[in-house]
């Protein structure tokens, strides 16, 4: 149990003066004269006890009731609810006070609804609680959340001169999907999901009581009401002697083991399970360690009281070699590995944002907000990995750093769209991305270079390599939304030509100035792209063998080639265009020269590339080549109305 009563019991001898000294003997006779008690719920509720307490007269608590409750956090409210704070944290078990004369038709009814119920808890708040948790309700309806928080309608106020007190085990499971269901966790939830000694409750109870009657005067009813529907049942585990020398490296004896647990109230009796087999310790585990269920954990008690730092470390040890990596993580770390040698610098930003910020790169519907923020700047998931990019690289810029190349590789999170559906969790779109950012300076001045800043360029040919080097096998389609932001797609079923056919598997982009100015760099050029890897490692298409090839005997052939086309055709998608003509001699495209001018004419320009073709099995002349340029003029005649310039 989390209490200074049960750090005491894992770690001292049991001869310890116990932490509590009960006064209040348990009745043979219950309430049921006074108040009816029933448990409808037994699974959920496996023992709930009851005191009544007449003649108390509600106070401030003394001081140093107050000093222990302040010095662990807690605010003082009164003389018995304070008691009913102090036992749990001395001994473990949570406790409610309830005002007797506010229970409506003396009844006190353990019990669960088929429904949702709207109840009003202690701190003035009306919660919706789900169907199936379980409430104590009264005559007319629930006065508390078991295991979680009281009720307003039931509370002690100045005016309460009899006390109901309670004391109860609840099943830590549901106690868990209740308090979290309604987004409420309290001292007493945290105890019960982590599960309490199911033999404490009386003596808790008492031991309250008696405290309560000291300091808030009145006397104790010689009743009581202790309800048991499913009583504890011990639990034995077999301890093998020579296993926990094994383990632990010792040379224990069998009466020095039993030593150790019986000092922590663990019994244990020598039994042979067959014969020929070695003696084994069969143990009786105490009730308020849950925690104790196989023999490893009884092996890890002898260790932790014989202190691992006194066992001698042994002379040699067996090597052991760790699992291999599942191939998605090498993928990852593949990946991680190339953008490093292209000469990025790895950065962890914050997974949550606000909300103000989610907004800048999310529709709000499709963001996912947390339940429980820590507070207003750490609301929503992060949609992308720009955010944590941003806020990094004026961090540096501001402080001097005038060259910014980071990456980064983590989780992006949104609602589940058809084009990202969800994986882990139903309606969550969770994938895994990396971040390539440039901002400031490529390269310093020098006697012999100027200084030279980043541009997009920097950043599409560093995506180039990139992908080069991730051996994607197929030629990705690049498809421009705007001046600022260029979409890639793996290309499906051999439809390359279409644009949108493929998977998009990355995004260059280039921030807009209202974006920037969040992160105070709306003078600063900031270029970034970021990588579905989620999305390329699903495809199959990123290939990790490394292939050899033979230098070709034969040489390769150039052909220059310039072609008019309007100003407004983007050179991109001119060789995009060439790429999909699939021709299999074209080794490379370059391109040498871009024109404008009055000579061209208003709104043209000439595009000029550099074709290298190559046959490893002879030598190409004007004559093989001629035919994939006329391939090439005529796909780019039809997609741009592109002409040939022959001058």
């Amino acid at each position: 149990p989390i209490s200074a009563f049960g750090r005491d019991r894992k770690g001292v001898p049991s001869d310890t003066p116990a932490a509590t000294q009960i006064k209040i003997a348990k009745s043979e006779t219950d309430l049921s004269g006074i108040i009816e008690i029933s448990i409808l719920d037994p699974d959920k509720c496996a023992r709930y006890t009851a005191i009544v307490i007449e003649g108390v007269q509600i106070g401030p608590s003394p001081e140093w009731l107050k000093t222990r409750l302040t010095s662990i956090g807690l605010r003082s409210v009164n003389n018995v609810v304070d008691v009913t704070n102090y036992v749990l944290h001395d001994m473990g078990q949570p406790l409610h006070a309830f005002d007797m004369d506010r229970i409506r038709g003396r009844e006190i009814v353990v019990r669960s609804f088929d429904t949702s119920q709207t109840f009003e808890t202690l701190d003035g708040v009306k919660r919706d609680v789900p169907a199936g948790t379980l409430f104590i309700c009264d005559g007319d309806g629930p006065v508390a959340i078991a295991g979680v928080m009281g009720g307003a309608n039931s509370e002690v106020t100045h005016e309460t001169t009899t006390i109901l007190l309670e004391s109860a085990w609840f099943d830590p499971s549901h106690i868990r999907k209740a308090s979290k269901s309604i987004q409420l966790q309290t001292d007493s939830s945290y105890r019960f999901e982590r599960g309490i000694d199911p033999m404490m409750q009386f003596a808790a109870a008492a031991k309250a009581a008696s405290m309560i009657c000291e300091l808030a005067g009145g006397t104790v009813r010689p009743e009581c009401t202790d309800l048991n529907p499913i009583p504890h049942k011990s639990v034995t585990v077999h301890l093998r002697p020579s296993r926990v020398d094994r383990i632990l490296g010792t040379d224990l004896t069998t009466a020095r083991i039993q030593d150790i647990l019986e000092r922590l109230e663990i019994r244990t009796q020598e039994t042979q399970i067959s014969d020929g087999e070695e003696v084994v310790l069969e143990c009786t585990i105490p009730s308020f360690r849950p925690d104790l269920e196989r023999e490893i954990d009884l092996i890890e008690e002898v260790g932790r009281i014989l202190d691992y730092n006194s066992i001698p470390a042994p002379d040699a040890s067996v090597f052991v070699n760790s699992d291999p990596l599942p191939e998605w993580e090498r993928f990852k770390e593949r990946m991680r590995d190339l953008v490093m040698n292209l000469g990025y610098r790895e950065i962890a930003g914050n997974s949550l944002l606000s909300k103000q910020e989610a907004s800048v790169w999310l529709d709000e519907k499709l963001q996912i907000e947390t339940l429980n923020p820590v507070s207003h700047e750490t609301t929503t998931l992060r949609p992308v990995l720009a955010s944590g990019f941003l806020r990094n690289a004026a961090f540096n810029l501001n402080r001097r750093n005038r060259s910014v190349r980071f990456f980064e590789m983590g989780q992006v999170f949104q609602r589940a769209t058809k084009e990202k559906p969800g994986r882990w969790i139903a309606g969550v779109s969770e994938r895994t991305s990396l971040l390539l950012g440039l901002s400031g300076i490529r390269s310093v001045e020098s006697w012999n270079r100027e200084e030279l800043p980043f541009t997009r360029f920097d950043l599409k040919s560093d995506l180039a390599a990139f992908f080069k080097r991730a051996g994607i096998k197929s030629v990705l389609l690049e498809d421009v939304i705007s001046s600022s932001e260029l979409h890639y797609y793996l290309p499906q079923n051999d439809d390359a030509e279409k644009k949108h056919s493929g998977t998009p598997v990355a995004k260059l982009m280039i921030p807009e100035k209202e974006k920037l100015k969040l992160y105070g760099l709306e003078e600063t050029p900031v270029f970034f792209a970021e990588i579905d890897l989620t999305a390329l490692f699903d495809s199959g298409s990123a290939s990790d063998q490394i292939r050899f090839r033979k230098i070709p005997k034969v040489p390769s052939f150039e052909f220059d080639a310039a072609f008019l086309v309007d100003a407004s055709v983007r050179v991109g998608s001119m060789m995009v265009e060439i790429r999909n003509c699939k021709i299999p001699t074209l080794k490379e495209i370059r391109v040498f020269d871009i024109y404008e001018g009055d000579r061209l004419g208003k709104g043209k320009k000439s595009v000029a590339f550099r074709l290298t073709f190559l046959d490893p099995l002879k030598t190409l002349n004007i004559n093989d080549v001629e035919p994939s340029v006329k391939i090439i003029e005529k796909a780019l005649t039809q997609r741009f109305e592109a002409r040939l310039r022959s001058e």
